[in-house]
């Protein structure tokens, strides 16, 4: 069975869905700065990892991406971790994100254990908490001549809040998969000035991960 569309059904069809999703006031983003810093530094992807080799460990990293262009998103990070006792590490973190007009201020501490069941094969859970401060910033943000209600009524909205993140990692030999919730409790401020208010949320996040290192030759892996 074929249907034909015409080229004036096919305009009224893409017309319709534009005045469908016009009608929605609520827009989704990433709204976390993508980094590939858990390649040296595996505790930066889950609280599970702190201790996990058996040593203190402490990193210091800066990045900015898209070098030259104003408002690029800026990172910064310190954090440190090691094992207390044995079966149990502890970890601590600070990180700075800032991407245009939002900037982003945590700190946690967080705790883990590791389960040894079989030889080199371990179950590891590891929870954080801590503070989380978040503000957009819309000083000196120009409007073009175009009149919104919320640049012209706020020129600052920041709120600090409770924050928790949990991860759960298997490793086995080199190999290492699990799950990780870096926001837990999800946040939101809201901007009560002018006839529309202003609401901007963080929300939850899962993350899956898996690695494994594989042997090519005796000099290469």
């Amino acid at each position: 069975m074929f249907v034909r569309v015409t080229e004036n059904a096919a305009v009224r069809a893409l017309l319709c869905l534009l005045s469908c999703t016009g009608g929605f006031q609520f827009l989704f983003a990433q709204q976390s700065v993508l980094n590939n810093e858990y390649l040296v530094n595996n505790y930066s992807l889950s609280p599970a990892f702190a201790g996990v080799n058996e040593s203190v460990e402490t990193f210091a990293t800066y990045r900015q991406n898209w070098a030259g262009v104003s408002g690029a998103p800026v990172m910064r990070a310190i954090s440190g971790n090691g094992l207390v006792y044995k079966g149990f590490g502890a970890g601590v973190s600070f990180l700075s994100l800032q991407s245009g007009l939002f900037r982003t201020f945590s700190g946690s501490m967080s705790c883990a254990y590791h389960l040894q069941f079989a030889p080199k094969k371990y179950l590891d859970f590891g929870i954080s908490a801590g503070a989380l401060e978040q503000s957009i910033n819309l000083t000196g943000t120009e409007n073009n001549g175009v009149v919104d209600p919320v640049v012209i009524n706020t020129r600052d909205m920041s709120s600090t809040m409770f924050d928790a993140g949990a991860g759960f990692v298997l490793r086995a030999g080199s190999m290492n998969a699990g799950i990780s919730a870096p926001h837990l409790v999800p946040s939101r401020f809201r901007n009560e000035a002018g006839e529309r208010p202003a609401l901007y949320s963080l929300t939850s996040r899962f993350d899956l991960h898996f690695s494994d290192v594989f042997r090519i030759n005796d000099m290469t892996r």
